[in-house]
């Protein structure tokens, strides 16, 4: 019943963006009178799995008929929200089956979360400016308190506020300005506190109701049915601080629980100090922490709480007494009567006359009567709360969508509290576990065909080469070209297919590796079945990240050539595993060698591997074999047909350290905190790097030669250990040998974390590796939110994108470590 509550409660406000309806405000009264009936007769659900996974698909669908943002401003933030929504249809589709396998839930589970955590931050880039007064407030009170003004003393001015007969001011306690303050000095929107906090709840409800059914994919479906609720979006666009109040006072909670008594007094104390009728909800919260602790935890815990609340308030109080008292309690006072609220008041002023209906929620006795009458009702500190707020809002004039929101949300964390197990459940005997995961890799491939558009792209440059050589011009001669011969014919052909403009250049193009991107899936599916005996929910887990990784590399799959690379990496593993002639993996190596010189060092590292026997004149000549012929080709173009090869190939020798790289985070992290420092950016061979004379002589050689000397050292330790070759080796070998060159060398673009799909995809499903997993999410997330979210502000030195790709660096070398302490441990149990 509180799963069908929360849903319905949400769906009400969803379409009424939480002004009166007279359907919705029905909706709504029956959720809360079904809330309160199953507190007031301690009513417990019993957990019904495939009930709260077919909510999640409702709440998909009602986001499907309207996203509910007012002021969009960035257009191709709100296509992302767009395109994101229908994944997560598909995701939450695939929770339905009741029996998955753990693997698979886990990563269904957090893929979900991912998209719903993405998608909510780029309402913030989607709608930088939305048209309503609390956004305007909480800025303009917060930037005033950071630059030594008090904001309750400040005079605003704002249209809406204006508009509906009250003069705004900052009518918020001081702990949001003190929560808000540390995210204005980083120059980010306040809102990105709103998003955290949501994150927060659905946090402490997966814990809670983790308690409560003992299993991480039911206790996942509350807290993700919290984020799924489609109004979540336009609530976080309007920046209500309500999510934050429960946020906090939740955790306190938590706190208490967990036997962090002065922990979870602190944090009430910051949760009291947020809004008006936190207050309340704190005193039930206390109230619950009086019949668990001994006299003298409660009466320490309160002390710290009541003396914390004090020093967040006081100095406010003292500085200006009378704008203090005006801005907390003087608006609420003075607001006039609001006959769109969702409340019983304005059905009154429908039938009466507006101004002879009283406010009730204004008068303190009668919010005291409440308060009693509340703790009678409820039996919990959330129950209590729950019925408190509620009966305000009901009965007083002003309820609208972030009011009833909390009260929803209250709905969801009570129910949560009062799971119990399904001891009848059955699980489904059979799952079309290869169909569901070919699906859902198709969708997600047919979102990245039509739905991403271009961005930061190359085809622009491609397209114009294509339109050269049409013109009897040649490559390296007569234009610019920066990659080796053979993959001319893939930049040619979609002019060869008739493409006479850009957009048909592009769609020709992206359908080109669509379909190599399919061959190849096809292949790393029948490796991953055939030599690492794959079971089809293991298939399916296969698909579904790389589903995931190829949506977080979405503006660069199709757009760039780097599928090419991965596509020949990965055919070099595959005839490794085969066990193919020495002269065919060398044949592949020349031709990768010939598309984009990388190929090289997994066929070097995977043949040391294969021949660590050998002895060492022969083996260091058959490496040269990988590399020689396709040297020898160049050399002939040079001399005959291409002149110009040379200059361009060599010229990626010349390329300094780009902005995104390893490298050049602690310059890029200097930048944002050292008024002092100033790390120029220059634009060069089509892509940001730092100014060489900004970097010391020694950082910048070292950029150039530390990633190979640690190659070689790779390649040495694998020559001293001679491990016998398995299928584990040869798997981990080239992912560790790509993941040293991205994390080591100066040039790192987001396009080469394509190289490391198949093989971090097949590594993470075989190993079962829960670390490997939760790295390679964060790698493909916090790359996605750096470059296509963020690119430019990156440039910029904006300070939230600069620590996110910082972080991401940080992700990639921990994935390094954790990549090659795995094939350390592969290699000393056959050693």
């Amino acid at each position: 019943m509180i799963a069908i509550s929360f849903t319905l409660y949400t769906a009400a406000l969803h379409f009424s963006h939480g002004h009166f309806q007279i359907e919705s405000f029905a909706i709504i009264v029956v959720c809360i009178a079904a809330a309160l009936f199953t507190q007031f007769f301690k009513l417990s659900d019993e957990f019904n799995p495939k009930l709260w996974s077919w909510l999640l698909v409702f709440n998909s669908l009602l986001f499907f008929t309207h996203h509910g943002i007012l002021y969009s401003q960035n257009e191709e933030a709100l296509a992302l929200i767009l395109n994101l929504r229908n994944l997560s249809l598909v995701l939450s589709g695939v929770l339905l089956f009741q029996k998955l396998d753990k693997q698979v839930s886990v990563f269904a589970i957090g893929a979900l979360a991912c998209v719903y955590a993405i998608s909510k931050y780029s309402v913030i880039t989607a709608s930088p400016n939305p048209s309503i007064d609390v956004n305007y407030v909480m800025r303009a009170g917060t930037d005033g308190f950071l630059s030594g003004h008090n904001p309750y003393s400040l005079a605003y001015s704002n249209s809406m506020s204006e508009a509906y007969g009250y003069q705004t001011t900052f009518s918020y306690l001081p702990s949001l300005l003190y929560l808000t303050a540390p995210f204005r000095l980083l120059g980010l929107d306040p809102r990105v506190l709103l998003w955290l906090s949501e994150l927060f709840i659905a946090l402490g409800i997966f814990k809670i109701a983790h308690s409560q059914l003992k299993n991480f994919k039911h206790a996942a479906l509350p807290a993700l049915l919290f984020l799924s609720a489609p109004v979540n979006w336009f609530l976080l666009e309007q920046a209500w601080s309500d999510t934050l109040m429960i946020a906090v006072i939740l955790w306190g909670w938590i706190f208490i629980q967990d036997r962090k008594t002065l922990t979870g007094a602190v944090v009430l104390a910051l949760a009291a100090g947020i809004k008006q009728y936190a207050l309340f909800l704190c005193i039930f919260v206390a109230l619950d922490a009086y019949k668990t602790l001994s006299r003298k935890q409660f009466i320490r815990a309160l002390s710290l709480s009541a003396s914390t609340l004090a020093l967040l308030i006081l100095p406010f109080w003292i500085i200006d007494s009378s704008a203090f008292t005006q801005s907390i309690f003087g608006l609420f006072q003075n607001m006039p009567l609001r006959l769109d609220s969702m409340s019983f008041t304005t059905i009154a002023a429908k039938f009466m006359n507006p101004e002879s209906v009283p406010d009730l929620a204004k008068h303190s006795w009668f919010l005291l009567i409440l308060f009693a009458l509340s703790y009678f009702i409820g039996k919990t500190w959330i129950s209590r709360s729950f019925a408190f707020l509620s009966l305000t809002f009901l009965l007083g004039s002003h309820a609208f969508c972030n009011q009833h929101h909390l009260l929803a949300t209250m709905t969801l964390i009570m129910g949560t509290t009062q799971l119990k197990k399904n001891e009848s459940e059955r699980p489904l005997k059979s799952i079309p576990w290869l169909p569901l995961g070919v699906f859902i890799f198709l969708v997600s491939r047919l979102f990245i065909l039509f739905g991403f558009q271009p961005y930061v792209t190359d085809v622009v440059l491609y397209a114009d080469q294509a339109q050269q050589a049409s013109q009897g011009l040649r490559a390296y001669r007569d234009f610019f070209y920066p990659y080796p011969p053979l993959s001319l014919p893939l930049i040619y052909l979609p002019q060869w297919l008739g493409a006479e403009e850009f957009f048909s250049y592009r769609n020709i193009f992206n359908k080109v590796f669509f379909l190599i991107d399919l061959l190849m899936t096809y292949f790393t599916v029948r490796v991953a079945k055939k030599h690492f005996k794959f079971s089809e929910p293991m298939i399916f887990s296969l698909l579904c990240l790389l589903s995931v990784m190829g949506l977080l590399q979405g503006h660069l799959i199709y757009d760039r050539i780097d599928l090419g690379v991965s596509f020949f990496n990965f055919s070099l593993f595959a005839m490794s595993v085969n066990s193919a002639a020495f002269g065919f993996r060398a044949l592949v190596s020349n031709a990768g060698v010939l598309f984009k010189f990388i190929p090289f060092f997994p066929a070097v590292f995977l043949s040391l591997l294969q021949n660590s026997k050998e002895k060492k004149p022969q083996l260091f000549m058959k490496q040269s074999l990988f590399l020689i012929p396709a040297l020898i080709v160049i050399a002939m173009l040079e001399n005959s047909s291409h002149p110009g090869i040379y200059k361009y190939l060599f010229e990626h020798g010349e390329r300094g350290i780009q902005i995104e790289s390893v490298w050049a985070t602690p310059y890029m992290i200097q930048e944002v905190w050292s008024s002092k420092s100033s790390v120029g950016i220059d634009t060069v061979f089509g892509g940001q790097h730092l100014k060489d004379e900004m970097i010391s002589g020694v950082v910048l050689l070292l950029s150039k030669t530390l990633g190979f000397l640690i190659l070689g050292l790779f390649g040495v330790y694998l020559l001293i250990k001679k491990p016998k070759p398995s299928i584990d080796l040869y798997l981990l070998t080239p992912l560790s040998v790509l993941l040293i060159f991205l994390s080591t060398q100066r040039v790192l673009s987001p396009q080469f974390f394509i190289w490391l799909m198949p093989f971090l995809a097949i590594s993470i499903v075989c190993f079962r590796n829960k670390r490997m997993l939760g790295l390679t999410l964060a790698l493909y997330g916090l790359t996605y939110i750096g470059f296509d979210l963020g690119y430019w502000e990156f440039t910029k030195f904006n300070p939230f994108f600069v620590h996110v790709v910082a972080l991401r660096n940080v992700v990639l070398v921990a994935l390094l470590f954790t990549t090659l302490k795995l094939l350390n441990h592969k290699i000393s149990s056959i050693v």
